[in-house]
């Protein structure tokens, strides 16, 4: 068993040590880039060398009635290492669900890499491909990026499966790009497209991702207000909320379209909705109409009301 522990000291262990290093020398926190193939192969080797460790150190313990001090140093080293690759690993996990480790896109082909990964058709859980790489997009910022993306919005324009599922990975990073670092420009981009898209689903995106931002006064919106009065519920819906970025004269009647309606079982989430919008650009001469709705029968709408109207008098009063 002694020999044992030496061959596995010299054929096992050292080599794993060398090649874990070398796999952690491409781990770098400060630049967020991390080769996790590369740590995964060394995970499971490092799990086979300590289980392999438990195993001969527990023999040797056996054998010697529990005296062995090189059984003893395996058994309590393996156990040790175990409990702290255990914890790092949960560590990891969280960090990388928060984005930590990232890869940082700084060309263009890179970003065609993250692209192709946040089309990938795998499951969608946190450890799936696509969803890790849309959390990459979250971080962009780089204005740069603009006139690159917008176009290959434009080269796939086609209805395909294939095409609305680039464009609406394209979208998402465009929006982000805006919400971290404002253009006008890409605003308006994505307002336009809201003339061009037919489908449901990449429309309600557009929206959606409007509503991160404070739309300037001089974008025109005709497009959100003529979706606002869509047929289908998701674009409608969408739309309006998408009006609470814009705190324009237009973007209001359109909101007032909806909160002066009587029926409120018929409109109930499009007045919630516009109570909702018209809190985040409201002024205090807004609050009147907003008033109506404090005495429904309805609680959510209700409820809507007062919050808006205290999200206005925090801002004017």
């Amino acid at each position: 068993m002694e020999l044992l522990f030496d061959i596995l000291a010299e054929i096992i262990f050292e080599p794993i040590i060398e090649g874990y290093l070398s796999a952690m020398s491409h781990f770098s926190v400060g630049s967020k880039k991390i080769n996790e193939d590369k740590i995964k192969i060394v995970v499971v080797f490092e799990g086979i060398v300590l289980l392999v460790m438990f195993v001969v150190g527990g023999c040797m313990l056996l054998e010697t009635d529990g005296e062995s001090l090189k059984g003893k140093i395996l058994l309590i080293a393996s156990v040790a290492v175990s409990v702290v690759q255990i914890s790092l690993g949960i560590i990891f996990k969280s960090l990388k669900k928060k984005g930590v480790f990232t890869r940082e896109i700084t060309n263009e082909e890179q970003l065609k890499d993250l692209i192709i990964r946040m089309c990938n058709e795998d499951d969608c859980s946190e450890e799936s491909i696509s969803w890790q790489a849309y959390r990459e997009a979250e971080n962009i910022s780089e204005k740069s990026f603009l006139p690159f993306l917008q176009n290959f919005v434009i080269e796939n324009q086609k209805n395909a499966a294939r095409d609305k599922t680039v464009r609406k990975a394209v979208y998402h990073i465009i929006a982000n790009i805006v919400k971290n670092s404002f253009d006008e420009q890409a605003c308006r981009f994505l307002i336009d497209r809201l003339d061009v898209e037919k489908d449901k689903d990449i429309l309600a995106d557009i929206l959606g991702y409007l509503t991160w931002v404070d739309i300037p006064w001089n974008i025109h919106i005709e497009p959100i207000i003529r979706l606002s009065k869509s047929d289908k519920w998701l674009i409608r819906h969408s739309a309006i909320q998408a009006l609470g970025s814009s705190a324009t004269v237009k973007s209001k009647e359109a909101l007032h379209f909806y909160l002066n309606q009587t029926d409120e079982k018929k409109y109930k989430y499009e007045i919630i909705y516009a109570n909702m919008a018209l809190g985040k650009t409201g002024k205090s001469e807004d609050i009147a109409i907003l008033e109506k709705h404090l005495r429904s029968r309805i609680p959510d709408i209700s409820d809507s009301a007062v919050f808006a109207i205290e999200s206005i008098k925090k801002r004017y009063c």
